[in-house]
């Protein structure tokens, strides 16, 4: 009781403290318009203009101050920022720059002193790159969804270079991309939150979706080296693209270059990114759905925003008050537009299960996405963490040879696999500070009732029922 009360009381004051730096926000942005405006008043003609400044170039503002709740969604309202200037939009194609996040309107990338590396999960202050975004941003550089959309065509990239990491979270995710990064010349990405804002972009057109989209991973996947704004003009020679294009990736066929490990709910973009990169290579990761579970109700409980999350699922009053918001938690859980899971979107069904219910209906709704994509002819494969466990190397190999990777590769991954810490670090979601909540159990006939209805609705295995295995997962079924 005491326990709970302290989280409450931590928990509402960092929403406090999140609303006071809003506040801030606005109040700095309102002076700086202000004193814009007085400027403007005073400007004479012999003055510098950038030509066309609003609609084709970016603008540079440096971090004042910063605060964001744990893992939550990255957002320009991140940052309190200074006074923008004007730069041309091949500014952000440096290594110290990098794609944060995106709206209906503009591009938000992030500035990092020269030398960081935000993709090096050893060197980062946090293994998710949205994180290490957040914590080591000097600059701010805004832009155009269009400006993006242009200069990203600019850009090199071949789609057989890629391989997209869907999983259910909770799943032993972050450890595969630590094998992966073992491979030389592999590039990963840990959960680029550019591809989660486009989870709100429902309402655009699917060719409007696709190409935002493709836009994206060509801006997630730039060279690493600084490149002149030269060199990607229409006039650049055509055996330089050559060489450029096999340096930053490997020919059809070839082994990948860059592995993205999105959010768990983003596989509700999984066919929009097999569209807008067509050749891109697919691994889904899994693991027993009552472990999934426990961990998910565990590690998101340790969340400071879980009071207000917990009210949004599960208060009818709450949910009343703030439906926006209440429907923004709904969309995260139940992440498919699936007609038949109408049952699931249900707002009187939605709200009667409990929290332990609610993150089984996210695993479950998870599975049968990655198992209609399949069936639907996606050259996809799934792998279940309990096989590493049980057989390192033949798991490693199993899923390095999917992925076209040298099976040298696959015998190093399956030995640092068992020397392995802890994939999460100093994150939220490291084992020390996750042993300090209690995993629950599932001793309540009308919960087990209510797991077991989820999972035969949404056609997946029961959670803890034995294999539990999804269709194509890699050593039990031929590969698709």
């Amino acid at each position: 009781m005491l326990h709970a009360l302290r989280w409450s009381l931590s928990s509402a004051l960092e929403l406090l403290r999140l609303r006071q730096f809003g506040i801030v926000r606005c109040l700095v942005g309102w002076a700086l318009e202000l004193t814009l405006v007085g400027w403007a008043l005073q400007l004479t003609h012999t003055e510098p203009r950038v030509e066309n400044e609003h609609a084709d170039c970016a603008r540079v503002a440096e971090i004042l101050h910063r605060r964001k709740l744990p893992v939550s969604l990255a957002s320009v309202s991140d940052f309190i920022l200074g006074r923008a200037r004007a730069v041309p939009p091949e500014a952000v194609l440096v290594d110290n720059v990098s794609l944060y996040c995106i709206s209906e309107h503009e591009a938000v990338f992030v500035e990092v002193p020269p030398g960081c590396d935000v993709y090096a999960c050893a060197s980062a202050p946090s293994p998710f790159l949205f994180d290490a975004q957040f914590e080591l941003a000097t600059r701010v550089i805004r832009m155009p969804l269009q400006a993006l959309m242009r200069l990203s065509s600019q850009v090199e990239f071949e789609p057989a270079s890629l391989l997209l990491l869907s999983n259910t979270t909770r799943c032993g995710s972050m450890l595969l991309c630590d094998l992966l990064e073992g491979v030389p010349g592999m590039r990963v990405l840990r959960e680029p939150d550019a591809l989660t804002c486009m989870l709100a972009l429902g309402a655009l057109s699917l060719d409007a979706q696709r190409a935002i989209v493709r836009a994206v991973l060509r801006m997630l996947c730039k060279p690493t080296r600084a490149r002149p704004a030269a060199a990607l003009r229409a006039g650049e020679d055509e055996a330089g693209r050559q060489a450029e294009r096999s340096a930053a990736a490997g020919a059809e066929g070839g082994p990948p270059r860059f592995a993205i490990k999105p959010r768990g709910h983003c596989i509700k973009l999984l066919q929009l990114l097999d569209d807008a990169a067509p050749g891109c290579r697919h691994i889904f990761l899994y693991r027993d759905g009552l472990t999934t579970v426990q961990s998910m109700t565990r590690a998101y409980s340790s969340e400071s925003a879980q009071l207000s999350r917990y009210w949004l699922m599960q208060s009818p009053l709450v949910r009343s008050l703030f439906p926006v918001d209440a429907a923004a938690v709904k969309g995260v859980i139940v992440i498919s537009d699936d007609p038949h899971l109408e049952w699931a979107r249900s707002e009187a069904y939605f709200t009667q299960l409990p929290v332990f219910a609610k993150y089984a209906l996210l695993w479950a709704v998870i599975c049968r996405t990655y198992v209609q994509r399949r069936a639907a002819g996606m050259r996809i494969a799934a792998c279940k963490l309990e096989d590493l466990e049980r057989d390192r190397e033949r798991f490693c190999a199993g899923v390095f040879a999917w992925c076209a990777i040298d099976a040298k590769h696959a015998a190093l991954a399956a030995l640092a696999s068992s020397q392995a810490g802890d994939a999460h670090g100093a994150s939220i979601f490291s084992r020390s500070r996750l042993s300090k909540f209690g995993t629950m159990a599932v001793d309540s006939p009308t919960l087990r009732r209510q797991l077991d209805e989820i999972c035969d609705n949404c056609g997946v295995p029961r959670l803890g029922e034995q294999p539990g295995l999804l269709p194509g997962t890699l050593g039990h079924d031929p590969p698709g």
